[in-house]
């Protein structure tokens, strides 16, 4: 009875076993990829929490006093569950451009994705990468993707989307008349990113008046 090859996912178990015949006492000895097994003398061998790096070839030695069998190679394939090794990456994008993110995953084939913006499913983004394309400040958020193959699923941290606003002014100075010798107040509204101010007279650019109030 020859070896049995098999398929097992990532931290299960497997099980060889080889009948030989032949006069008694008979005496064993595993071999994986050609290599003998430390204390692998039955006629089961049993493998448990089993790695990826257990995948391969294992085979059997029979022998008693009279000569030996080598058994037909058996191969065990594992199956690893999917797993992001490389997140997508957080940016930062102006508005009406483009955002891409992309992640790396590993496991065992076929491994499916699924992208999600603040945690919601994105229909139809089922691929590696997923562009966002005219990005607006609604866009901006956490982007994460799920990986999932046969025997196992997994998140990748989220990658983060910042959208740089334009800066359009919302409420303009307004125009005022004032005695001489009176305090007199200028005002400006806007929206956008990171807005910076500087006051003019005329043409000409007053010193220190980089606030939103003159």
């Amino acid at each position: 009875t020859q070896p049995v090859s098999q398929t097992v996912n990532m931290n299960g178990t497997a099980s060889f076993t080889v009948a030989g015949t032949g006069s008694t006492p008979l005496y064993y000895q595993w071999f994986f990829n050609g290599l003998p097994i430390s204390g692998a003398t039955d006629a089961t061998l049993a493998l448990s929490n089993i790695m990826p790096d257990a995948a391969g070839e294992y085979s059997a030695v029979v022998s008693n006093w009279v000569g030996i069998a080598t058994s037909a190679a058996a191969t065990l394939t594992v199956n690893v569950p999917a797993v992001v090794t490389t997140p997508p990456a957080s940016q930062t994008v102006n508005q009406g451009a483009n955002a891409t993110f992309t992640v790396i995953a590993g496991g065992t084939a076929p491994i499916y994705y699924q992208w999600a913006f603040n945690g919601a499913s994105i229909a139809g983004a089922t691929g590696t990468s997923y562009i966002k394309s005219n990005v607006q400040p609604s866009d901006a958020g956490s982007y994460t993707v799920t990986v999932w193959n046969m025997c196992g699923t997994n998140t990748s941290d989220p990658g983060v989307l910042i959208v740089n606003i334009p800066i359009a002014i919302t409420t303009q100075p307004a125009s005022q008349t004032v005695a001489q010798g009176a305090n007199v107040t200028f005002s400006v509204a806007v929206t956008g990113t990171l807005p910076s101010y500087q006051w003019y007279f005329g043409s000409l650019r007053l010193p220190d008046a980089t606030n939103r109030t003159l």
